[in-house]
């Protein structure tokens, strides 16, 4: 009885069979990301995001991960009852009687119609218009053409009723379905109206044709003249309609969803069953996306692939091992089981009477009419009709067998090798050797086979068991599984999901399957043609190696999204061009040259955060950031609804070294200040990166004491600020010294009035004196001109405390007639000339007034005066020389020496100290000097050199001091 109760309940398990089976269905809810299971619809964009409208809000997903959208992003509702795309590629949404909202990608926000608003608008249903335009409905039967470019409103419908479906025929015209009736509008104004008996619950407008209709019954009605075209009655009940990529999709009551021949409008094929759905969906590429009202979302897929044995309950039921045999498929379980499966019919052998969860079943062989299983209690020789016999009792343990030929078998335990034999219905044990633990095996003959331990690879070899020396590659690591191809390779799986490939025990080649499909541990090994099959604990993986000097590998993989029945594959046969796989939770097979297509994953920067700011759409813009911002984080996502369990990317700034991640959020610490180009890609299907990268580019500005030009500007402030306080500090020495040198000028200058207003009383009386004689001795002529002269003196002294600057020519004329003076005093006791270069012009030649009658005043009476023995003489040259005027004064007086010691205490050396001091501030150059070796007449000369330059001049001090 327990058998056949075993074998009723497999049948029901393997041949539940119908047309939905087409598909393989895969659901989503809130434990996979959803806010919420209760669902309205879906509509997918043109960068291939599903778009979710549910109760709590709006979702979005790539195929992994899904993102939520509520009243913080722009939703004034969060249950939202439709969504769609219009012509333009703008995503619309209907909250809950509340205005229509649409999508901002560079926001990454919903935006309310504000026209809408104003209107106090509460939505009903929303339409996709052919030129650019869509329609939105309220519940008061109010309706707005909104562009789908400016969001501006562009027309109106008031029909005072629920509006079920507005189709724009042409620019003037709209049909409009109402509940109960069809209008075809032309500038506002009602062309037709066509009653129906009956109200209309459901309706679909698709390529010019209107489909509509209630309970059973479905319409087609041509939309210029209202009338109908055909109608169907369908055994069920119909309570919702959608489009579909070749026809339309009805929903029933029940839950089914099947797809119906738009011209015919009978049932092609059942998609689904079971299921209640508020909306279908289907792209066009080869998705259909069910929205549910209670089961969240469920994505249909063609299935490519076929499961037995697949249970979905809460019991265990992983499959070890597999055997097939024609159409019997035998499998083992880790319970002590064998199961056989033979059409429709199912059998299920116990190897003991109770469960027993440490009796794993390691493999199963079939020699007509009998089963050797191998398991973990030991082995068991089994015919179909009897139980199952335990044999060679002294060996359990059983860890691995591997099949040489029918009748050939090598065997490990936890510490033998064993060759195994079936003779005369019976299978003889053999020991090859003992003392070593073994976890695989790799046959190659009934003397030779390949064996894997605990702690390396073996070779065991006429009775000789030897470790293959890998250098260190394998080392001490336990081998999970081997198996050799066609071409004489020795695939090793150790440590995980490392992979060694030997030819002749020779290293060609090292690989990790985790590079090439999902999975750490590596399972099972199997070879088949020109591929090898690769199980793991997350998928089952096949390789093609091409190439012997550089191995290209060729790789694909398939996982419980493409319709494996569990996540771990446990064994792998062929047969007939078909792929089994004993799984964690049933069998699947396959074709083996099925290949899912390894098309390019479009990933997108979702956004950019540098933890002050965010930035929607990076892509469009190049953020700068301060240099305080330099911890930098992306949200990538990458569309794919082909099957992947997860997404493995690479990034690299700017042209760096790609790395890799599975993390859709990438961190970029401690960034330097500069500009950078973030890039991003997918790793396909096949292992090999996508061609399609996105990029984000951004700057990072440089603390401003780091950039150049602020170290330019600083040193120049510095300098500038530097000179500005020297050239203060000069100014102001300047100016004291200016200060200064003005005092000493107005002393001198009063100085020089006093001693130019005091004439040398001596010089007065003499002259006076003098021409007092001449008018005793009755010389009155020779008295009046000595009298103009002295008269000419006082004048020209007058006039040059007037004036500081007059020309040589007015000097030489007032020196003349002080010397003139002189001599009428002294009688004839010297005698002088004025000698001057015939190219001068004396009035064109300026000097300070008084510049040159102290030093022939003081060469007169310090020098000509104290002669004795013989007559003075006193020359004054002008002349040209070297750019220069040069004025001397020559006398032939007892030398210079005298004059100095004469000059100690009389007023006239201070005279020549003032002369000296005035001509350095007019820039004259004066010196006294001997000339006893330059002319022998004179003894004494006094020189001023004038600049040529000086000849029109406003006199200014010299700072030459």
């Amino acid at each position: 009885m327990y058998r056949i109760i075993t074998a009723y309940v497999l049948c029901i398990m393997c041949c539940t069979q119908t047309t939905a089976q087409n598909y393989a269905a895969r659901y989503f809810s809130i434990s996979k990301g959803l806010p919420a299971h209760a669902l309205y619809g879906s509509v997918q964009d043109k960068r291939g995001f599903l778009w979710i409208a549910t109760e709590n809000g709006i979702s979005r997903f790539d195929g992994f991960q899904f993102k939520h959208y509520g009243i913080e992003d722009g939703l004034p509702d969060l249950e939202v009852l439709s969504v769609f795309i219009d012509s333009v590629g703008t995503l619309w949404a209907l909250p809950f009687q509340k205005p229509a909202v649409y999508y901002d990608q560079n926001t990454d926000k919903f935006v309310a119609l504000k026209t809408l608003s104003d209107k106090h608008f509460r939505s009903y249903k929303g339409f996709v218009l052919s030129d650019k335009a869509i329609a939105i409905s309220d519940i008061h039967g109010y309706t707005y053409v909104i562009s789908s470019i400016t969001k501006n409103i562009v027309d109106s419908v008031n029909e005072h009723a629920l509006i079920n479906r507005l189709i724009k025929i042409n620019e003037h015209d709209y049909g409009i379905l109402l509940t109960n009736n069809y209008l075809l509008i032309h500038n506002h104004s009602v062309l037709l109206n066509k009653q129906f008996p009956f109200t209309i619950r459901y309706s679909l407008y698709k390529n010019g044709t209107l489909y509509c209709g209630y309970e059973k019954y479905l319409y087609k009605i041509d939309v210029t003249t209202g009338s109908v075209l055909s109608k169907k009655i369908y055994p069920f009940h119909v309570r919702q309609i959608n489009n579909s990529a070749s026809g339309i999709y009805l929903v029933s009551l029940e839950g089914r969803v099947l797809e119906v021949d738009t011209n015919t409008l009978t049932v092609k094929r059942q998609i689904w069953q079971n299921a209640s759905v508020n909306d279908t969906y289907d792209a066009g590429n080869g998705l259909i996306w069910l929205s549910t009202k209670e089961e969240g979302l469920i994505m249909l897929r063609k299935q490519y692939m076929h499961s037995i044995l697949n249970y979905s309950g809460n019991e265990v039921f992983n499959l070890n091992c597999l055997h097939i045999d024609g159409d019997q498929i035998t499998a083992g379980n880790n319970r002590g089981e064998m199961i056989v499966c033979k059409k429709n019919f199912t059998e299920k052998v116990a190897l003991t009477k109770s469960i027993n969860l440490d009796a794993w079943v390691r493999n199963i062989f079939y020699n007509q009419p009998n089963y050797l299983i191998v398991s973990q209690l030991g082995l068991y020789q089994y015919s179909k009709g009897k139980t199952p016999q335990r044999i060679h009792p002294n060996f359990d343990g059983f860890k691995v067998a591997a099949k040489l030929n029918d009748t050939t078998f090598w065997l490990g335990t936890h510490g033998y090798l064993l060759l195994c034999k079936y003779k005369n219905h019976f299978y003889d044990l053999k020991v090859a050797y003992k003392g070593q633990r073994v976890t695989s095996i790799a046959p190659v003959s009934d003397s030779f086979c390949y064996v894997g331990s605990n702690d390396g690879l073996y070779k065991y070899h006429n009775q000789q068991l030897t470790k293959i020396n890998l250098s260190g590659k394998i080392g001490f690591q336990k081998i999970n599984t081997m198996c050799l191809d066609r071409q004489g390779n020795l695939w090793v799986a150790y440590g995980g999901d490392s992979i060694l490939v030997l030819k002749n025990e020779k290293l060609k080649m090292v690989m990790r399957a985790n590079d090439y499909f999902p999975g750490d541990i590596v399972k099972c090994l199997y070879a088949y043609g020109n591929h090898i099959w690769i199980g793991t604990n997350k998928s089952l993986g096949r390789i093609e190696v091409t190439g012997n000097s550089k191995a290209s590998i060729h790789s694909t993989f398939y996982s419980i999204y493409d319709g494996l029945s569990g996540d771990q594959v446990n064994d792998i046969k062929a047969f007939d061009n078909k792929i089994y796989v004993a799984t964690s939770n049933g069998i699947t097979y396959f074709n083996d040259t099925l290949a899912f297509p390894a098309n390019d994953i479009p990933v997108y920067i979702m956004s950019m955060s540098s933890g002050m700011k965010h930035y929607a759409n990076p892509s469009q813009q190049t953020p700068v950031l301060s240099y305080k911002e330099h911890h930098i984080r992306f949200d990538v996502s990458a569309v794919d609804y082909s099957g992947l369990p997860g997404i493995l990317y690479q990034y690299r700034l700017n042209q760096f070294k790609w790395v890799s991640t599975k993390d859709p959020v990438i961190h970029l610490y401690e960034l330097p200040y500069g500009k950078y180009t973030f890039s991003v890609q997918a790793f396909r299907r096949d292992g090999l990166p996508s061609s399609q990268i996105a990029e984000a580019s951004f700057e990072i500005k440089a603390p401003i004491y780091l950039k150049p030009n602020f170290w330019y500007t600083t040193i120049s402030v510095v300098f500038i600020i530097i000179g500005l306080v020297l050239w203060q500090l000069s100014k102001k020495k300047h100016q004291q010294r200016l200060f200064y040198l003005e005092q000493q000028k107005k002393m001198t200058d009063l100085e020089m009035q006093m001693m130019r207003a005091q004439i040398n009383p001596h010089f007065i009386f003499n002259i006076l004196n003098a021409i007092k004689q001449m008018i005793y001795d009755n010389e009155f002529k020779q008295a009046n001109k000595y009298l103009d002269k002295f008269s000419d003196l006082l004048r020209a002294n007058l006039y040059s405390r007037q004036k500081d600057i007059i020309s040589l020519q007015q000097e030489l004329e007032y020196i003349r007639e002080y010397l003139d003076l002189e001599k009428l005093r002294f009688g004839d006791q010297f005698a002088y000339e004025i000698k001057v270069d015939d190219n001068l012009q004396l009035n064109q030649i300026f000097i300070p007034a008084m510049m040159l009658q102290p030093v022939v005043e003081n060469a007169v009476k310090h020098g000509i005066r104290q002669l004795k023995q013989k007559k003075g003489l006193l020359c004054i040259k002008i002349m040209e020389n070297n750019s220069v005027y040069r004025i001397e004064v020559l006398d032939n007086g007892p030398g210079l020496g005298f004059k100095l010691n004469e000059n100690k205490n009389q007023n006239n050396g201070r005279g020549l100290e003032i002369t000296r001091k005035r001509a350095e501030w007019h820039g004259i150059r004066f010196y006294i000097k001997d000339c006893e070796h330059e002319d022998a007449n004179f003894t004494t000369m006094a020189i001023f050199e004038i600049p040529i330059f000086k000849k029109q001049v406003t006199w200014q001090p010299s700072l030459a001091i």
